[in-house]
């Protein structure tokens, strides 16, 4: 996907920044080009561009499409997150798991997380080194614009401890995964956490055809 970035800054920061505004979250959509002036992100972005930026930041690959952008939020609902680009599409979160989406063609329109979430508590409290049979619910729309509900039974454990590097700062974080099963099918989610809580990375699923999207929190 092509970067999402819609961000303010100063100076020639500010110029490369709007430029990549241009090519926004269209690489995301199946079957449609990202704008061809879009650059990679990794090939742009620099620490010193993301401490200037007022809002935070996400760097989401999208394993199906095979392209990268950026994404900044732009508001907070209670324990939501909304994260978009300049052209309106965006995720939705939930303390770091993804519960919405637009414009990926196939979207996520809700998710149950409540589950999900007391389970990566538990593992990170050190009340448990595994947890299983936590419910995660998600909502899609099918061809007629009727929604659909899928359920998943899921287990949860710890892979270890892991030192992150994004772009030029380490985080200690622990690596946590969530294994989930329903009537047809199966899913992996990753997240790397660290010690105040923030999910600083993750793999995350979305649906059957839109797949994983990989997403790094590069300003909090």
């Amino acid at each position: 996907m092509a970067l999402l970035l819609a961000l303010s800054a100063c100076g020639s920061q500010k110029s490369e920044l709007g430029t990549l505004a241009t090519g926004a979250l269209k690489g995301l959509i199946p079957g449609q080009a990202a704008a061809p002036a879009a650059p990679d992100p990794r090939q742009v972005l620099t620490r010193e561009m993301l401490d200037a930026t007022p809002v935070p930041v996400l760097l989401v690959d999208n394993e199906t499409s095979g392209r990268s952008g950026t994404l900044i939020a732009v508001a907070d609902n209670g324990p939501w997150r909304s994260w978009r680009d300049a052209e309106g599409l965006g995720l939705n979160f939930r303390a770091g798991l993804l519960g919405r989406s637009q414009g990926l063609g196939e979207d996520l329109v809700s998710a149950d997380l409540d589950e999900p979430l007391g389970a990566l508590a538990a593992l990170l409290g050190g009340r448990a080194g595994r947890v299983e049979g936590a419910v995660r619910v998600h909502r899609y729309l099918d061809g007629e614009r009727q929604e659909v509900t899928r359920s998943f039974v899921c287990a949860y454990g710890v892979a270890g401890a892991e030192t992150l590097s994004l772009f030029a700062r380490s985080y200690a974080t622990r690596h946590l995964v969530e294994t989930c099963r329903g009537p047809d099918l199966e899913f992996r989610n990753d997240y790397w956490i660290g010690g105040d809580g923030t999910v600083r990375k993750s793999r995350q699923w979305v649906g059957p055809e839109a797949g994983y999207l990989r997403i790094e929190q590069l300003r909090p």
